[in-house]
């Protein structure tokens, strides 16, 4: 798979598969999914909005899924970057500050409004 390739990931009940958008499938077996998943999706995501991306759209899309996946999207992905972008050994330059300044004042208030993200 060339790292240009937009990938996707395509789960079932007993199976898990790589999907590029050039519609090659990769089965589980050809990857070591359980230390590379995380990268897989930070790489695919990097991949969609580097370029045309229209956040509406993703937004609209993300809240017709289920309500648990969309606080589990909360509780592991936007909260845990937020708190990962505020440290101060978060690696910034001019391209990224605003990220590291915003997440700093997030992070405090998510830590200051004490309101958790259960799994109802």
């Amino acid at each position: 798979m060339s790292p240009s390739e937009d990938i996707g990931i395509i789960t079932g009940v007993e199976s898990l598969y790589i999907v590029t958008l050039k519609h090659r499938i990769i089965s589980k077996g050809d990857i070591d999914m359980d230390s590379k998943k995380e990268e897989l999706i930070a790489s695919t995501i990097a991949d969609a909005v580097n370029g045309s991306f229209d956040p509406k759209v993703f937004c609209k899309a993300m809240g017709c899924e289920h309500r648990t996946l969309q606080q589990n999207f909360m509780r592991y992905i936007v909260v845990p970057f937020i708190q990962y972008a505020a440290q101060d050994t978060y690696r910034t330059d001019d391209r990224n500050q605003a990220t590291h300044d915003l997440s700093v004042k997030l992070a405090k208030t998510i830590e200051e409004a004490g309101i958790g993200l259960p799994y109802i």
